[in-house]
């Protein structure tokens, strides 16, 4: 018998994330054409990509949540080669918008653009597939499209015009969504809760206020907490 300890779970996900790269290689496309990278982070590019993050956010660079593993999903959107003219992208041809496409800069966040539609469309469906994938395994995962394109001003993307990420993690919560691990001192979530109920009593000063918004809200069949009428003065 052996215990499963942290070391076999990053082993798992070391091989999971070759999965997740593989749904992202063979999902479907629109236009059978999109030049599509994927790239598997170590820690210490992850890292770095969180502590940046921290840093343009404001937040606590000493407190950053680096994952058990992450990829980059990134591609070339701004050259169309279907020669579908359809127009979405603005141009009535895809030879005018090709012509208006601007010089990639590698280190910048955003395309230059402009960008072909159908290519864009065949990229998120990639995105999708490798999210799925590693839910399938197991892992909790979202798409992150700020990371990704710190990830691509950085240089962890390769050569895309566009990039996000998809981060993986064993963990019974799921850290991306409402179930994020919080990690603010017991004086921080003090002041937040000041914060919170002074915000509330701002816009919902009388208890008129209040019914107005219960009378809303059970509409939706959506309850006011208990804790927030409290703090409601008669």
């Amino acid at each position: 018998m052996k215990k499963v300890d942290r070391k076999d779970i990053r082993e798992f996900i070391d091989i999971a994330a070759k999965g997740v790269a593989a749904a992202a290689r063979s999902a479907p496309a629109t236009t059978g054409s999109l030049d599509l990278v994927v790239n598997i982070l170590n820690q210490e590019e992850i890292k770095h990509i969180q502590k940046t993050v921290a840093e343009n956010f404001s937040q606590d660079v000493e407190k950053v949540l680096v994952y058990d593993g992450m990829l980059t999903v990134g591609a070339k959107v701004t050259k169309s080669d279907t020669n579908w003219d359809c127009g979405a992208c603005g141009f009535e041809t895809c030879a005018e918008m090709n012509k208006a496409s601007k010089p990639k800069d590698p280190s910048g966040p955003r395309p230059s653009g402009p960008c072909c539609n159908w290519k864009v469309i065949d990229w998120n469906i990639a995105i999708d597939y490798a999210a799925a994938m590693a839910t399938q395994l197991g892992l909790q995962s979202r798409v992150q499209d700020i990371q990704g394109m710190v990830a691509k001003s950085l240089g962890y993307a390769g050569d895309v015009d566009v990039c996000t990420t998809v981060p993986l993690m064993a963990e019974k919560r799921n850290p991306f969504f409402g179930g994020r691990f919080d990690r603010a001192t017991k004086e921080e979530l003090k002041i937040r809760r000041g914060l919170t109920e002074k915000a509330f009593l701002r816009l919902f000063p009388t208890v008129m206020d209040l019914d107005m918004m219960d009378v809303i809200m059970s509409s939706y069949d959506l309850n006011l907490s208990p804790n927030l009428k409290k703090i409601v003065e008669p």
